[in-house]
């Protein structure tokens, strides 16, 4: 990516504002900051503020910026049941790709800075009297030294879909012993955000609606989560700002 023509501007800050500096730079230009957050992605530089991991809401959205757009040519599924551009039966980027592209992302920001561990596919053994043990994968657990987050990836689901995951993800959280649960949906159905979104009945879910289009060059989010104290927060068609 960094050998890329359009990542010269990236490289060029990089020379400019961080080349023979061993302390954190703070960034105030948006076009600055997004450049940055693109060599963070890459692995050239760390955040600092992502070690606190105070904001998750905000910090997927600074991951779904510097989501590579070709990531969306390599794994598809059909989306049986819902409308894609007037048409049913369409293919949509499936669940992998997602969970990938973010795994990497959050890698590169978080694990690096130290002290924090991000952990895709966790597998959990749940067991069961008298009968077999379930078999169960969470798709991201991040882990620090007195918290750990359980992240569960949906694309393009249906309400079905959703409350199935809402109910599967307690159950992780509660074998993980997991202290704050997400559920990060993302979605390319028509008209999904002109109509009501569909939440979890339990406050202790958070939730994320990322709505784009096949392409992934137009982005929004939509969010319900509880902050800090424990006060309920939403997001509303919150415009994502892409790397270009």
């Amino acid at each position: 990516m960094l050998k890329d023509k359009n990542a010269k501007p990236a490289i060029d800050l990089l020379q400019s504002r961080f080349s023979g500096v061993l302390d954190f730079v703070t960034i105030y230009n948006d076009v600055e900051d997004q450049l940055a957050q693109f060599l963070v992605a890459e692995g050239v530089l760390i955040r600092d503020e992502m070690t606190k991991y105070a904001d998750l809401a905000k910090s997927y959205s600074s991951c779904i910026q510097v989501f590579p757009k070709n990531a969306f040519d390599k794994s598809y599924k059909v989306a049986d049941d819902l409308y894609v551009n007037g048409i049913k039966n369409i293919q949509v980027p499936q669940e992998s790709v997602y969970d990938t592209e973010l795994c990497r992302v959050l890698v590169n920001w978080i694990v690096k800075a130290g002290g924090i561990e991000v952990d895709g596919q966790w597998h959990i053994v749940e067991n069961c009297d008298n009968r077999r043990n379930k078999h169960l994968y969470s798709n991201i657990v991040i882990t620090a030294d007195h918290q750990r987050i359980v992240l569960e990836l949906l694309a393009t689901a249906t309400q079905n879909d959703l409350d199935e995951h809402f109910k599967s993800v307690l159950k992780y959280a509660e074998l993980l012993s997991a202290d704050e649960i997400w559920i990060v949906h993302f979605m390319c159905e028509d008209g999904y955000t002109a109509r009501k979104l569909h939440w979890p009945l339990n406050d202790k879910i958070n939730v994320i609606h990322f709505f784009h289009n096949r392409r992934m060059l137009n982005v929004l989010m939509n969010a319900r989560y509880a902050d800090s104290n424990c006060t309920i927060k939403f997001i509303v068609d919150q415009v994502v700002p892409l790397q270009s």
